[in-house]
Order: structure tokens, then C-alpha cells, then sequence
């Protein structure tokens, strides 16, 4: 009857987890019966959320306005772990990308450096740094929410470049180069479909 069933305030993004909605708003997750809106849980935050929240394994992952990735144990909401993940001036985080055990953390780069973006895996369960990738700063992205176009593809992790108008493609468990990308004209992302892009 287009009759509203519940509402929500105004929020960061959803996710559905199990038979639950996570609903990142401000400076709290609010756990919900996704059929008559009924609250479960409010998981409180120590910064407001800067990026929608992304299931990686057990753990439910949000970046903070403070540069801080936190993890939450999807069936409880306890915090599993928490990281600073930049000290350095002027790093931009982007939203975390799930990879199989892995979570994916692309940073813009400060301008004037011979790096202009940078792709840092971690674990999911521990938040443990596990490889890196960097790409050049002629090839750095203007804005960090063009990261979000870096996409996994069965072991592959593909990283979009509209500058150099190529496409990255790294090892997922290692972050070695497997392909560095054959000029691939008007490229705005890649999208997975089984086994084909």
C-alpha cells in the first residue's frame, strides 16, 4: 500500500548480516530486525563513521572520521580489534574492500611524493598488515572515493587506473604484480562475472 513498515535516521549504509541489518549512523551501529524495523542492539563507536560498513569473514568493518579501522564481531557487535591505520599527514583512507581473509585499505597519497596511492591488505581476523601495492603519483586519483572502484576477483585483486587508463591486476594473497595492464581505453571499473571481467 506504500505505507512505510519502519524508518531509520539518516545513516552511512547498511548491511545485512545474517538475519540482521547493520545500520551505520553517526557515531553508533544500530542492529535491527530487518522485517518490523525492531531494534536489537546499539554498538556505540568512538568516532563517526567515514565509510559504509563491510562484512570481511566474522568481522564487521567500518573506517572512523578519526582514520581509525575497527572491527566488530558480526554476531555479538564486541570490538574485535582496532588500528590507527595512517600517521602520516595528509593520508586519505578509503572504504575498506573485502577479499576473502583479507580486508583491503586503499590510501590516497599526500601530492609531491613519488607514490600516489597505495593498497594495504590486512587480515581480518587481527587487523596484521600483510602486503602492500603503490602506484605512481602520475597515476593517483584525484578524489579517494575512486578507489572504491579496486574489485577482487577470485585471487585476483583488480585495481582500476583511469589515468594511465590500465588495469592492475595483483595477486590477492601475495600483492605481487600478476598482470600490469594493457592500455584499456575510457576505464572507469572492472566487474567480476564468474570467471569473466
Amino acid at each position: 500500500d506504500g505505507v512505510d513498515a519502519w524508518s531509520l535516521p539518516r545513516c552511512q549504509g547498511l548491511l545485512r548480516v545474517d538475519k540482521h541489518l547493520w545500520a551505520a549512523s553517526e557515531q553508533q551501529i544500530i542492529v535491527l530486525e530487518p522485517e518490523r524495523g525492531r531494534e536489537v542492539r546499539r554498538i556505540p563507536l568512538p568516532a563517526p563513521v567515514a565509510t559504509p560498513p563491510t562484512l570481511v569473514g566474522k568481522n564487521v568493518l567500518l573506517m572512523l572520521k578519526s582514520k581509525v579501522l575497527i572491527a566488530l564481531d558480526a554476531n555479538t557487535g564486541k570490538e574485535a580489534w582496532r588500528l590507527g591505520v595512517t600517521a602520516q599527514t595528509g593520508r586519505v583512507p578509503g572504504r575498506p574492500i573485502a577479499a576473502g581473509k583479507l580486508v583491503l585499505v586503499p590510501h590516497l597519497l599526500p601530492t609531491g611524493g613519488n607514490d600516489g596511492a597505495v593498497l594495504v591488505a590486512r587480515r581480518a581476523d587481527t587487523g596484521a598488515a600483510q602486503w602492500e601495492a603503490r602506484v605512481s603519483a602520475a597515476e593517483r586519483p584525484e578524489r579517494v572515493h575512486q578507489l572504491s572502484t579496486i574489485t577482487v576477483a577470485g585471487d585476483l585483486v583488480l585495481w582500476p587506473l583511469r589515468k594511465a587508463k590500465r588495469l592492475l591486476a595483483l595477486d590477492r594473497a601475495t600483492g605481487e604484480v600478476r598482470e600490469a595492464g594493457k592500455p584499456v581505453y575510457a576505464l572507469t571499473f572492472a566487474h567480476p562475472h564468474g570467471d569473466v571481467l
